[in-house]
């Protein structure tokens, strides 16, 4: 393995994904970002069960091209690099002291995992999207439940480092470490970023007034609320009834979604649902959007909302811990749970458009969160360097120093030794 690539990232997730042809939901963007962002520094890392393999440099390179180009011959150049992969790899020994990193909550609730990660002696890191299956069991099935709550007690228990990526996911990870009677490890919040949007792309659709859903169309995401808000729309017959874009692939459990939209003729009528829409087509919608609504039960963070907001588009939101930290008071929020309160807020923001006019006006001075920072925050983290911000976190910034990843940083980012033991 060679000094300059001291990371070891796992794309199983983001290969999976590209298999399958689906598109990608705000982890999968998380996982295209840290491919694109760290491919020149790591080897690849594909698992299966709890078995890992870190690929060669050549391999590796071979990997980040597929990923970053995603042929529609995909699965015929992955088919045809599967025996490297299955045949070729990084032995143990040689992964001692490197730095692995998980961002797409893959398999490290497997007893098989960690043992991989003892025997080789990496320092591992891992990014905390949310705990909604932990907090909020009632949103999720079963073995989501069993396996999320796996992940964060294995992570609090032999983690080197978490990525947290919001005040609000770290705050309930704090509180389910105590509950367990866990220390927590090195932890840094780090926003992620969204300035991987084109902003003066193909030009925004003129299609009427619309609204915008981008959400996995499953019940957390709390569509139905939605559609009972345009039923209601409809029957008062008060004007013209904006249409409504449901954007997102068809989650578990949306049957009762797709039974009321089949049942409803009228409904029908004033809402589209794309399930399969490219990211061209859909930032398009988007900025030619009234506002976008974002109705969820739960998030860890919310990148359709961080995006609407940096494309200068409205958004009406729930009320959401998260939501507060990253909308800078800007976002209408409404309870989740409160179906009039939806009601009001649509019709208002159709019949006034003070709403609209306060929202674009604060969006001129928004200045969206980029990648940039988010590994600057990361590398930090990694390489044991206190935040520059002591409080950006709530917990000590501290952090263990690792050697081979401080060797990759620029001189200007490594403080004084005595200073970072300090």
């Amino acid at each position: 393995m060679t000094p300059h690539r001291p990371l070891l990232l796992d794309v199983t997730r983001p290969l999976a994904l590209a298999w399958t042809g689906r598109n990608p939901t705000g982890i999968d963007r998380v996982c295209d970002a840290y491919a694109r962002h760290y491919r020149t520094r790591a080897h690849a890392v594909v698992q299966h069960r709890g078995v890992l393999r870190v690929l060669d440099e050549p391999l590796s390179d071979a990997i980040f091209d597929l990923l970053a180009e995603r042929a529609r011959n995909f699965r015929w150049q992955l088919t045809r690099l599967a025996p490297r992969i299955m045949l070729t790899g990084v032995k143990a020994e040689h992964c001692s002291g490197k730095v692995y990193l998980n961002v797409g909550h893959t398999d490290f609730d497997l007893p098989g995992h960690w043992r991989w990660i003892k025997s080789s002696n990496v320092k591992a890191y891992y990014m905390l999207h949310d705990l909604i299956p932990v907090k909020h069991p009632n949103l999720t099935r079963p073995h989501a439940v069993r396996r999320h709550s796996a992940r964060v007690t294995c992570a609090l228990k032999n983690a080197d480092g978490i990525i947290a990526n919001s005040q609000a996911t770290l705050t309930e990870l704090a509180h389910f470490a105590s509950r367990q009677a866990l220390a927590m490890p090195s932890v840094v919040v780090a926003h992620l970023g969204v300035d991987h949007i084109p902003q003066k792309a193909a030009p925004p659709y003129e299609a009427g007034e619309h609204f915008v859903c981008l959400n996995t169309i499953e019940p957390r995401k709390n569509h139905l609320l939605l559609l009972r808000v345009w039923q209601k729309l409809i029957a008062a017959g008060a004007g013209n009834v904006p249409r409504l874009v449901l954007i997102g692939r068809w989650g578990l459990h949306s049957e009762k979604i797709q039974q009321m939209l089949r049942s409803d003729p009228r409904l029908n009528q004033h809402v589209t649902v794309l399930a399969n829409c490219e990211d061209a087509q859909t930032f398009r919608l988007i900025r030619s959007a009234s506002a976008v609504l974002v109705p969820s039960m739960a998030e860890g963070y919310g990148l359709p909302l961080a995006e609407a907001m940096a494309l200068g588009i409205p958004v009406i939101a729930s009320d959401l811990p998260c939501f507060r930290e990253i909308g800078d008071a800007i976002p209408l929020l409404v309870p989740a749970t409160d179906e009039g309160a939806w009601q009001t807020a649509i019709t208002e923001f159709m019949r006034s458009k003070k709403e609209a006019a306060r929202q674009r006006n604060l969006l001129q001075f928004h200045r969206p969160k980029s990648w940039n920072e988010h590994f600057g925050l990361v590398d930090r983290l990694i390489a044991g360097i206190p935040s520059s911000r002591p409080d950006a976190t709530g917990v000590a910034t501290l952090h263990r120093s690792n050697p081979v990843l401080r060797a990759s940083l620029p001189v200007r980012d490594i403080p004084d030794r005595q200073a970072a033991r300090q």
